[in-house]
């Protein structure tokens, strides 16, 4: 059986929680389950960047889904008027900002205007 960050064994829920967090492996955002408080891994982890890069820097980027990162995920929720999932948890309507975002923020590719050409020199 797995321990938590306390030290203390895991549960069978706390353990359940935390197989099923293994199978996210590159971001929250793939992830098929709702993620909330006592949830561990590299997906809450990923999530807490994520947050943190928002301006939500009360957040500890931890793996541990404790309760700055539940009010960091209501506060997204409410400022982007999220209704589809509890305050807190991050679910399918949350995921689907996230997403979103994720995609604005990506880097635009390394070519110029339209039309310009690089000339040697």
């Amino acid at each position: 059986m797995s321990s938590r960050p306390s030290g203390r064994p895991a549960s069978a829920s706390t353990a359940a929680r935390e197989s099923r967090s293994a199978h996210c492996r590159d971001s929250p955002s793939r992830c098929t389950h709702s993620l909330g408080r006592g949830d561990v891994g590299s997906d809450v982890k990923r999530l807490q960047r994520f947050l943190f890069g928002q301006g939500f820097t009360y957040v500890p980027v931890s793996g541990v889904f404790d309760d700055a990162t539940f009010r960091g995920v209501a506060q997204y929720q409410r400022n982007r008027g999220i209704t589809g999932d509890p305050p807190g948890v991050f679910g399918p309507a949350t995921r689907t900002s996230w997403e979103a975002a994720e995609r604005s923020m990506a880097p635009a590719p390394a070519t110029g205007p339209p039309g310009s050409r690089r000339v040697a020199g």
